[in-house]
């Protein structure tokens, strides 16, 4: 049943990968950019259900080991290591005038999962978390945790 579960996950957070972020670029590109230094595939218009269907098998490939990166448990935020970089948090939303305001989020930011909340659409996010349901408790308790984080810090509208 778990293995179905996290089946359900990974496929989600493929779909979520095709779909754009709120800027108009594909989500995927908040990882491979900084993964890979290339760009990625234009994202959906709305987050699709089973995207990764349509693709070819290379692309498949890297999208679900993205995906398995961004649900593998969170490291440490004490210990400064990110795969997208240690301050990606504070290098997207430098614009903020709000002094301090990226530390009250360390421990978030240390969860990929956060970028989801951080970059996707309030429409996607509201899928995800229905989708969610089918995930395993753990990991639907991290979903839920980052998305209560995005909505406190004015990330999810």
């Amino acid at each position: 049943m778990e293995l179905l579960q996290l089946r359900f996950a990974v496929r989600d957070i493929v779909d979520a990968l095709g779909t754009q972020a709120r800027d108009g670029r594909s989500l995927m590109q908040s990882f491979e950019r900084p993964l890979f230094g290339r760009p990625s595939l234009p994202g959906a218009v709305r987050l699709l259900e089973n995207w990764w269907a349509d693709q070819d098998a290379v692309t498949r490939r890297l999208y679900v080991h993205v995906a398995l990166l961004i649900l593998e448990e969170p490291q440490d935020p004490c210990a400064g290591v990110s795969a997208i970089g240690q301050h990606w948090l504070r290098d997207r939303y430098q614009h903020s005038r709000i002094a301090g305001w990226a530390t009250v989020f360390d421990h978030a930011a240390a969860d990929l999962l956060f970028v989801l909340t951080t970059e996707l659409r309030r429409d996607s996010i509201l899928e995800l978390s229905e989708r969610s349901r089918h995930w395993p408790p753990d990991l639907r308790k991290r979903w839920t945790y980052s998305v209560a984080v995005g909505a406190t810090g004015g990330f999810v509208f």
